[in-house]
């Protein structure tokens, strides 16, 4: 039984390269302290992992990003003030945007100018 696994070299017997294989590995058994550093990578690791499986998980809003190379979540933001969502209000003669500290005030004879232009 020893022929072919191990190369016999007494008091230290050493396992073969390859003698190992799947097949004689018991499922379940292989834990992660016996996975070498940085050993599992993304082509170790089967399609559909689902988000859940994700850590640290992210809260409801966020999205899954990188920064300086770390993945992380974080808020969603697009960082261009140019065309964000805004709300536009009128009361009396002034226009304004939520977003926008400077009303504008509606005078009946700037409309009619706008129209015959």
């Amino acid at each position: 039984m020893l022929a072919g696994i191990y190369q016999v070299t007494f008091p230290n017997p050493l396992i073969n390269t390859g003698a190992i294989t799947s097949t004689k590995i018991l499922d379940g058994t292989i834990v992660a302290t016996d996975l070498g550093i940085a050993s599992v990578t993304d082509v170790k690791i089967a399609s559909g992992v689902t988000v859940s499986k994700l850590t640290p998980s992210g809260t409801n809003g966020q999205v899954l990003t990188t920064v300086a190379g770390a993945t992380t979540w974080s808020a969603v933001s697009d960082a261009d003030a140019t065309n964000e969502i805004q709300d536009l209000s009128l009361a009396g003669n002034t226009l304004s945007l939520s977003l926008d500290a400077t009303p504008v005030n509606l005078l009946l004879t700037s409309i009619i100018r706008i129209i015959r232009i």
